[in-house]
């Protein structure tokens, strides 16, 4: 048996992909044992799957991306109505008691926390993999807010760095 690009030379070993005989100087070229062809067909399908594997990456972070927008812009506007309604309603109070330094007060000392742990369960719970966030919040004993700031400045995280690189 002769090599398939040497026929003056005798083959010493078979292509692995298409069993084509190589001599000595072509099976020394590339490892695993391949001929030119086969190794140029690997290379090129190697250079589609990497194209195509980016590709799915950025399409999955514009929808992560999409996705963590609307999930922030929910939260905030849902967070900010129930505590500013719960600061509101509070404030009319002292306001009717004739207690006006607490009409100040309240909406930093008490309205800002709401505000943020409203934020936080709210998060938590729209941003979980799956939906049973009812069931997760009755087995575990509670709802988790500081799970959801730190969850909302991780994904923003993600978030700016993708922006900065468009």
């Amino acid at each position: 048996m002769k090599c398939y690009y040497h026929p003056d030379r005798d083959a010493v070993g078979q292509c692995v992909d298409c069993g084509k005989f190589l001599c000595v100087e072509c099976t020394g070229k590339y490892k695993p044992v391949l001929c030119d062809d086969c190794y140029n067909d690997r290379v090129n399908n190697y250079r589609i799957q990497q194209e195509q594997q980016i590709a799915n990456t950025k399409a999955q972070e514009a929808a992560y991306v999409n996705e963590f927008t609307k999930h922030r812009n929910a939260s905030f506007i849902i967070a900010a109505i129930v505590a500013i309604a719960i600061t509101l309603e509070t404030c009319i109070g002292y306001i009717v008691e004739g207690e006006y330094a607490f009409v100040f007060i309240f909406p930093l000392v008490v309205g800002l926390p709401i505000f943020a742990l409203l934020f936080g369960i709210i998060f938590y719970l729209r941003t979980r993999d799956n939906w049973d966030a009812l069931y997760d919040v009755i087995s575990s004993g509670g709802i988790h807010p500081f799970k959801g700031i730190s969850r909302y400045f991780k994904y923003k995280k993600i978030y700016d760095e993708y922006r900065s690189r468009l």
